[in-house]
C-alpha cells in the first residue's frame, strides 16, 4: 500500500516502513522522479546503497505507480510464463525467483484494484 502523505511517499510493503530523510522530501517533483525504476518509484534515499537492483517489485522500498497498473499485469504474467518454462527445464532457482516477483506483483496489483 502506498501513501503520499505532505509531499512525502511513504511505502508500506512487506510489513515495512520506507520514507525518504527530510531532505529528499521533494526530491520526485524537482528532479523529475529520477530515483525511478522501469514501472515505479523507489523511496529509499538516494545516498544509499540498492540490495534489490533489478528486484524492485520485492524490495520494501518500492512504491507502486497507479498508472503503470497495467504494466504490473503483463509483467506478472510473462514471470509466471517464464516460471512455467523454467520448471519444464529443471532451474529451480529461476522458477523460485520468477514466483517471488510474480507473488509481490500480485500484491501490487490486487492494493492498486482496491484502490480504484
Amino acid at each position: 500500500m502506498v501513501f503520499l502523505l505532505s509531499n512525502k511517499i511513504t511505502s508500506i510493503f512487506l510489513g515495512a516502513r520506507c520514507e525518504p530523510p527530510e531532505q529528499y522530501e521533494n526530491i520526485f517533483a524537482e528532479y523529475n522522479m529520477s530515483n525511478t525504476p522501469i514501472y515505479g518509484y523507489c523511496a529509499q534515499p538516494l545516498d544509499e546503497r540498492c540490495d534489490k537492483f533489478r528486484a524492485c517489485y520485492t524490495c520494501r522500498c518500492f512504491v507502486a505507480a497507479p498508472e503503470k497498473l497495467p504494466q504490473y499485469i503483463e509483467l506478472r504474467d510473462k514471470l509466471k510464463t517464464k516460471s512455467s518454462e523454467a520448471l519444464k527445464q529443471g532451474q529451480d532457482v529461476l522458477v523460485e525467483q520468477f514466483n517471488v516477483q510474480a507473488l509481490q506483483l500480485d500484491k501490487i496489483i490486487a492494493g492498486l484494484e482496491a484502490t480504484e
